[in-house]
């Protein structure tokens, strides 16, 4: 490859997966924060679900009736949030997180099939729909994951203990169905850990058990996560050269993984 046409060097793309109630947002929140303390700027691509005008009717009404026009919806709106990444900038000044990764949108659907909230033909629909969104808009893959998981009756317990901030989510506690789709979409986030981490050519995928360390309101979890996190980019970025999605040499601020 020619110098003129080698990628340049840029700040690294982070994507988080996880369950509903595993912490992925509260995850950004607390990278986000500790290293704005060690002046490393971060932004955040968060979901803004409450602009799904099918959520309602998918928690409330009936999610074989809601899901398919609920989930391209979100594939939709993740895509063209994604896709003014490239097109900002942005990373050539600071760092960002995917709240959830595109890849979340791939999962989310096929456990909705899995339910019976979805046919055959909308899934052969939806799969289209996710890559052809994917290769138009070029949308840029993390360099590095982390899946956030915890066990269904934690889950449970945190989507409770937000009632009042997504009440949404908290009718999944009075569905006959609720546990069982929570219990198959955690599975179905760790399937997919356990699939790529094997996959020839992946980005770094990490597994962090939320229940195991709690960085939501506890300090000493919040410096334990922090410290993982920076030792894992450390560890593939800085002490192994391991290079961007893209092929680009990513840069890896000290200040992520000193204390």
């Amino acid at each position: 490859m020619s110098p003129e046409h080698e990628p340049k060097p840029r700040n690294f793309l982070i994507g988080v997966l996880g369950p509903i109630g595993a912490g992925k947002s509260t995850l950004c929140r607390v990278i986000r924060e500790q290293w704005r303390t060690r002046e490393v700027t971060v932004e955040i691509l968060e979901e803004q679900f409450l602009g799904n005008p099918h959520l309602a009717g998918f928690y409330d009404v009936d999610p074989r009736i809601y899901s398919f026009p609920s989930e391209i919806r979100f594939v939709t709106d993740a895509a063209l949030q994604l896709s003014t990444l490239s097109r900002s900038r942005t990373l050539e000044s600071s760092c960002a997180i995917a709240d959830p990764a595109y890849e979340m949108h791939g999962i989310y659907p096929e456990v909705h099939l899995e339910m019976d909230w979805l046919s055959e033909e909308e899934i052969k629909i939806y799969r289209n729909t996710f890559q052809t969104l994917k290769m138009e808009h070029q949308l840029p893959t993390p360099d590095i994951f982390f899946v956030v998981n915890a066990p269904v009756p934690t889950l449970l317990e945190r989507i409770q203990a937000r009632a009042k901030e997504r009440p949404m989510e908290r009718n999944l506690l009075d569905k006959p169905w609720g546990e069982e789709y929570l219990t198959r979409l955690a599975n179905a986030v760790d399937r997919w850990y356990s699939q790529k981490i094997c996959e020839a050519g992946h980005p770094p995928v990490i597994r962090l058990d939320s229940e195991l360390v709690n960085f939501s309101n506890d300090d000493k979890g919040q410096g334990s996560v922090i410290k993982d996190v920076g030792d894992w980019i450390r560890y593939y970025f800085v002490d192994h050269q391991v290079s961007g999605s893209d092929g680009a040499p990513l840069v890896i601020p000290q200040e992520i993984y000193t204390a």
